[in-house]
């Protein structure tokens, strides 16, 4: 696959996971997003939200240290960009 459809596909594909109660399918399709996104120059934090559906999927796992990190990470990244959330 090539670049926004491979990224756009790990993106839906996470969500499904979430979405059958599968979190680490799902963190699983996001942490490869990240990496497929940063070595195309993503550097866009809204481009997807994917600290934030992490968190969730960590929260579901039972690991809310990690889950509580990455949703402040969100926030700060959000308050420098100017916006509500990410």
């Amino acid at each position: 696959m090539l670049g926004v459809t491979r990224s756009f596909v790990l993106c839906v594909r996470s969500l499904l996971h979430f979405a059958r109660d599968r979190p680490q399918e799902g963190i699983d399709d996001l942490r490869a997003f990240v990496e497929h996104d940063e070595s195309q120059g993503g550097a866009n934090p809204f481009s997807f939200r994917w600290r934030s559906e992490v968190a969730l999927g960590l929260g579901a796992l039972g690991d809310i240290g990690g889950a509580r990190a990455l949703a402040a990470e969100d926030l700060d990244i959000a308050r420098r960009w100017g916006a509500p959330c990410a």
